[in-house]
Formats: structure tokens, sequence, C-alpha cells
């Protein structure tokens, strides 16, 4: 079955983003029609979303665009963004395309000490839905490019944490940064902290799971 999926490139400056353009590489490899559309030039996604899309994806953003922690700017974000809580396409949501969703289902957005821009290593738990497949024991590299992260210590009803990692901060604490969240159990809307398209092997596998599992809840 082909995907019809809409691809929104998130950044609000500029139509230029590493990100969006290596994501349409790497969900290319699948049966796919894509539809590119950027934030910079619409005022609300209700104009691109119709019953043809199988799929809507949320594209990251560099560390140099504007930060959901603007009180103002994220009223912004949920202004623009808001039309995907009456619909029921499957969204998925990649770093600052995860936070807008966070900030979407009411939670918090926070900032590290320093922005992070490496490879990691992380672990994923067996059989979960979205990342089945993935045994306990596999490990592979994920790309992670952020400085906000979704903080999860307020419980919104049907948020799942489904992967956390615990990243040490320059005054000597940490912070638990969640970097896959299930934000809605009647239907899939999934968010990456991490760049799946950066992420080689695994990242592919994420992709494919979240096309093929979001298909078979429909």
């Amino acid at each position: 079955m082909t995907l019809d999926i809409l691809l929104i490139n998130t950044h609000e400056s500029t139509d230029e983003n590493l990100f969006s353009v290596q994501l349409e590489k790497a969900i290319n490899v699948f049966d796919s029609t894509i539809t590119l559309a950027s934030a910079y030039h619409f005022g609300n996604i209700k104009k691109f979303c119709d019953d043809k899309y199988s799929h809507i994806i949320l594209s990251g953003v560099p560390l140099d665009g504007r930060s959901l922690t603007d009180n103002k700017f994220n009223l912004e974000i949920q202004s623009k963004y808001n039309y995907l809580l009456e619909i029921n396409t499957p969204v998925l949501g990649i770093c600052f395309g995860h936070q807008i969703l966070a900030s979407l289902y009411g939670l918090e957005i926070k900032s590290l000490s320093k922005p992070i821009d490496s490879f990691a290593k992380s672990e994923f738990k067996e059989n979960l839905i979205y990342v089945s497949g993935i045994n306990s024991w596999y490990k592979d590299e994920i790309y992670v490019h952020h400085r906000d992260f979704v903080n999860t210590n307020k419980f919104v009803p049907g948020v799942n944490v489904l992967l956390e990692c615990n990243v040490k901060e320059n005054t000597g604490g940490s912070n638990l940064v969640p970097y896959i969240i299930e934000y809605d159990k009647k239907r899939p809307v999934i968010g990456y902290q991490f760049h799946p398209e950066f992420s080689g092997s695994l990242g592919r596998v994420l992709f494919q799971n979240f096309f093929m599992d979001s298909m078979s809840i429909k």
C-alpha cells in the first residue's frame, strides 16, 4: 500500500532546513508519495490537512531555531498547529516537531544548560508498540540534536513515555529527557526527541514500525 505523507518543514525563519531535506530522503525508501509544506509560509496547518494523507510528519529544526520556552512563541505555534488535535491522521513529530506535539497536549518545554549535538547509544525496551522488533539488547547510535526537551513531570492522561535517557548537566545535576512519547491513545501520535532520519538502520526500523503499526491501528 502506497503511503501518502504530508511532510511539514517546521522551521519558522526560512525555507532552508537540512533536517526536512534529510527526512524526505529517509522516508523516500518506503513506497510513498510525499507532499512538502513549509511553516514559513502558512498561518495554520488546517489548509494542508485533508483526508487524503495517510500520515503527517513534523520535522526538526537547527539549534538556531526559536524556542517553545518562549511563552508568546509557544502560543503562536499552538495556534498554527492546533488542528492536529481535531483530525484522525497519524502524526509523527521529530525533535522540534515532537515539542510542538507536547505543547498541543499540555506538556511543558524546558531547556538544558547546554545543547546536545552528538550520536548516543540508546537501549530500547522490548515489545513496545512503535519499537516492536527491536529487542531489549538492540543498541545502535541515535543522532541527538537539541537544547529544549519535553518535561513529563506533569501527568497528562493518555501520554505515555516509551523511552527516556538521563542527560547530565554542567551544573552537576541531570535531567530525565523523554526520547519517545506516545501522545494519544485514540490514534497514533508519536514524538521522537532524536533524529531517526540521521540514525541509520535503527532509524529506518523506527520509521517502518510507525508507518506499519499506525496503518494497522487505523
